[in-house]
Parts: C-alpha cells; sequence; structure tokens
C-alpha cells in the first residue's frame, strides 16, 4: 500500500508496480520526465492536457469511467459568511490566467462551483464509494 499518489507514481516509475490508477497532478512529473505512459483516462473524455490518451469507455471499459476532484472543505458548524468568503476567494484565484495555465500543466481542469453545487456533487458519490469500500472490505478507521 502507498500513502498517496505521489508515492505511487514513484513506485510505477521505479517499476515497482506495473500499473497504477491516479490522479493527473502527481502523474504529470513523471510523464514530462518519461518515466511514465498514459494508458488511459478515466474521465468520460478525453483530457486537453492528453488528448493522445484514449478513455476507459473508448476501450470498452465504461464502468471505470469516473472523474477524480478536489475541492476546499471546512468543518461542520463553518458559519456561512466564512464559507461564502472562502469560496469567493477560491472562485477569483482560479480565474486567474496564471493559475489557469498551471493547473492546464497538471492536467487538471478548473470547473469552479458554488459550495451547495460542490455538496451535491459529494452526496451523489457517496454510494458509490461506500459500495465500493464494502465490497473491498474496508472498514472506517478512529
Amino acid at each position: 500500500a502507498y500513502r498517496g499518489s505521489a508515492d505511487t507514481v514513484t513506485a510505477v516509475a521505479n517499476g515497482e508496480v506495473t500499473m497504477a490508477l491516479v490522479d493527473t497532478a502527481p502523474a504529470t512529473i513523471g510523464l514530462a520526465a518519461g518515466r511514465l505512459r498514459v494508458l488511459a483516462v478515466t474521465a468520460p473524455r478525453r483530457l486537453p492536457a492528453w488528448p493522445e490518451s484514449p478513455t476507459m469507455g473508448e476501450l470498452d471499459f465504461p464502468d471505470l469511467t469516473m472523474e477524480l476532484w478536489s475541492g476546499m472543505l471546512a468543518p461542520a458548524g463553518t458559519p456561512p459568511g466564512v464559507v461564502a468568503t472562502l469560496a469567493a476567494a477560491a472562485a477569483e484565484i482560479t480565474r486567474e490566467a496564471a493559475i489557469r495555465e498551471r493547473l492546464r500543466v497538471l492536467a487538471l481542469e478548473p470547473v469552479g462551483s458554488t459550495p451547495e453545487q460542490f455538496q451535491r456533487v459529494i452526496a451523489a458519490e457517496l454510494p458509490l464509494w461506500r459500495d465500493v469500500a464494502r465490497k473491498g472490505g474496508v472498514r472506517p478507521e478512529r
């Protein structure tokens, strides 16, 4: 087991494992150095950063389609005004050309949404990941 995507990418680049499913940002360094190659992407469409890389759906694995996302989270009970301020700052930052370019280089697409939209994304995915954890025998640690 690896502690995260960066460790996993290093393991693939060093030949410790044959392949791995990782998010795009950690993979870009190994790709740029010629130590990795993209076999496929799990996104429902080809990524602008890697247009030559097929989707899992194109390779007849439509059930392996998912999009990885990142977002800002705050503790439950954070005052709505604080949440609104953080959301506005994040939206402003992701509109900056330099930030958008840096994200593009990492094969990331800034989407931006409201806290409410992001909460719906998380709520929609929870059943999927609960099922994956159950089938994999994963138990919560406390």
